[in-house]
């Protein structure tokens, strides 16, 4: 019982050890804390201080509002260069409307500055007859069913002429004029108009397109003498619903889009001249379509049909021409780090 038991050293100091360590590094990390901070007792709210913070968070949620919407918006760089690309051939494309001329009455030609044409377009041409209201009429109507005669169109290569573009063009393969066959035959009194979508292949130099009268309606540049009331019939009113040169580019609208045109008297030719700038678009998936903007004046004759002569040809014609240089337009994004830096400024900025 008189014995005494001796503490014998390094008895669970392990963990007094460990405990020691951290009490050191919790001590030493604590002095080097730049945010001290202040006793509860010491703070005293009010309410100018309520209005203060009231602002600056009204000022935080604008200053972040500015910079997401700096990180979304994509900038567009610039660079102009000489073209180099002109042996490349450039894609047209045209829609548009004749609301009072029906598509036999139309041709599509094409003309360069070298003498390179295409005349009477066919391939890549979609003709769509349109009704007294702009409604597109379908090709087969259930009132014109079987197979109708051509009338004084007949023994061409058309042996049925169900609907009015058929008739006329059996009328036109035989050289007969169908001026008064459009008017009474009862196949053709609903088709009062004309959707033209084209797409033509240009070289790089100046030139014309042009939707116009047929030459059939023609004759040495004179109308033929069974056609002489061009005046009453060719109505070259027209609305552009769009025309592109090159490839598309979302977003991009062309200055003749959505441009309309009507006459109320009289034969006119619409002479639209265009001044291309060959433009590449380079987006931030890596696409880079090539295109071209243009610029565009316009000008619309009166031709006066006199004696069956014409002073120019009715239609529509878009006269371009292409510059040799080329703009290289590049998006370019900011960078999510830019972002997020901003952030941690505005943030660290309102509670310093």
């Amino acid at each position: 019982e008189g014995l005494r038991r001796r503490h014998v050293a390094g008895a669970g100091g392990g963990d007094g050890a460990a405990a020691d360590f951290s009490s050191v590094a919790l001590t030493r990390l604590k002095k080097i804390d730049f945010y001290t901070k202040v006793q509860e007792d010491c703070v005293q709210k009010s309410q100018r201080g309520g209005f203060v913070t009231v602002v600056v968070a009204i000022v935080m949620l604008a200053l972040f509002w500015n910079a997401l919407h700096e990180y979304l918006t994509v900038d567009i760089e610039e660079k102009i260069t000489i073209d180099t690309r002109l042996s490349q051939r450039t894609r047209v494309s045209i829609n548009m409307s004749f609301p009072r001329l029906p598509c036999p009455e139309l041709t599509v030609e094409t003309m360069d500055s070298a003498g390179n044409s295409q005349t009477n377009l066919r391939q890549g041409l979609v003709l769509t007859s349109l009704g007294s209201e702009g409604q597109p009429l379908p090709e087969a109507r259930p009132e014109f069913s079987g197979c109708l005669p051509c009338l004084e169109g007949s023994g061409g290569t058309h042996q049925c002429c169900n609907t009015c573009s058929e008739l006329l063009e059996a009328y036109e393969e035989q050289g007969k004029s169908w001026a008064e066959a459009r008017k009474t035959e009862p196949r053709c009194k609903d088709e009062v108009g004309c959707r033209v979508q084209a797409e033509v292949s240009v070289t790089k130099m100046s030139g014309n397109i042009k939707v116009a009268l047929g030459g059939f309606r023609l004759k040495a540049n004179e109308l033929r003498e069974e056609d002489g009331d061009v005046k009453e019939t060719f109505n070259t009113s027209h609305v552009i619903h769009a025309i592109t040169f090159g490839d598309v580019v979302p977003g991009l609208p062309g200055a003749l889009d959505d441009t309309a045109k009507f006459v109320r008297q009289g034969v006119y030719t619409f002479n639209y001249y265009l001044q291309l700038v060959p433009t590449i678009y380079a987006d931030l998936q890596g696409n880079r379509p090539l295109t071209n903007q243009y610029s565009v004046s316009h000008k619309a004759t009166n031709i006066m049909v006199r004696g069956g002569e014409l002073t120019g040809l009715p239609g529509v014609f878009f006269v371009y021409d292409f510059s040799p240089f080329l703009v290289v337009k590049t998006a370019k994004a900011q960078r999510f780090t830019y972002f997020l830096t901003s952030v941690c400024a505005i943030i660290g900025g309102a509670f310093s």
